[in-house]
């Protein structure tokens, strides 16, 4: 996929947490590589989602059966805000042409999708209150 392309899928995406704020996904940087990976960062913070605990998004690319698109949503163990590999609680995304939702122990996939074209994913989580 064409790095241009790729950018505006995460310009797109934004966490809406609801009756909290908006966290807009920062511009996704130039790939250095020739597959066109790229990867950003927008950091939510742990009080915003304590007042709110739902957080929705949207994600809309033009997806083919051989591109891919993951959002991942975690604690950072670095507390830097960059969720490295293992960090991640759930993610969702579009890959091998389908849309999924992920989590450590799960996966559901929807059905594959033939062809190329604009696809649009809605998605809603509730985070449970914490525990002292």
């Amino acid at each position: 996929m064409p790095h241009s392309a790729f950018a505006a899928i995460l310009i797109a995406l934004a966490a809406s947490v609801a009756s909290a704020g908006t966290i807009p996904v920062p511009v996704v940087p130039e790939s250095l590589f020739a597959d066109t990976e790229s990867v950003t960062n927008a950091t939510v913070r742990a009080s915003l989602i304590q007042r709110a605990r739902t957080f929705s998004g949207d994600i809309t690319l033009y997806a083919t059966p051989s591109n891919a698109l993951e959002v991942a949503f975690g604690i950072s163990r670095g507390g830097d805000g960059v969720l490295l590999p293992g960090d991640e609680s759930l993610c969702v995304g579009w890959e091998d042409g389908a849309w999924f939702i992920a989590s450590p122990t799960n996966r559901i996939a929807s059905a594959t999708q033939a062809g190329a074209s604009r696809r649009s994913l809605a998605f809603s989580a509730r985070v449970p209150r914490r525990r002292p």
